[in-house]
């Protein structure tokens, strides 16, 4: 039996490196959801959602995507599969990881608005498509996305990027 040999070698970088320094949007206390896209790369992105009253979404999954989502601020319930299945209730520096196909949603829980970071890691070997198992909510429908210096980019989605 022999060992398998690792190359370690540093290959070509994708972009560059650079320090993020997201702008607070103006209206995230207006109700609802705000989403600021934190970074992207071909593999991976990066969220910051404010919610506050109302700001839930549907049971959904993604069939290319692993997410991790960690509390800044707040208090988030998720639920799984049968739509009132607590997976748990995470507060700040407590996260949740949920797999790609796996059905999920989740709530702010309490009276503070929940800040939350959202990773995704997108699997390129297959489709990413997004399954709705009920009605895209308003909050979702209606949420405000920025960029990372918080311009709007749009107001609602669907569809997660991927």
């Amino acid at each position: 039996m022999t060992d398998a040999i690792r190359d370690t070698r540093p290959k070509q970088p994708k972009g560059p490196a650079r320090a993020l320094r997201p702008v607070r949007p103006k209206d995230n206390g207006a109700g609802g959801k705000v989403v600021t896209r934190l970074a992207q790369t071909d593999i991976l992105f990066a969220n910051i959602q404010m919610i506050t009253d109302g700001g839930d979404n549907n049971l959904h999954a993604h069939a290319g995507m692993d997410g991790l989502w960690f509390v800044l601020a707040g208090c988030a319930r998720f639920y799984g599969p049968g739509q009132d299945d607590v997976i748990g209730e995470v507060g700040p520096r407590q996260a949740v990881l949920i797999p790609r196909n796996f059905p999920y949603w989740f709530e702010k829980v309490g009276e503070e608005e929940l800040e939350i970071l959202q990773v995704e890691a997108i699997d390129k070997s297959v489709r990413n498509t997004r399954t709705d198992f009920g009605a895209i909510t308003q909050a979702s429908s209606e949420a405000r996305i920025y960029s990372l210096d918080g311009e709007l980019l749009r107001k609602g989605y669907e569809k997660e990027p991927g």
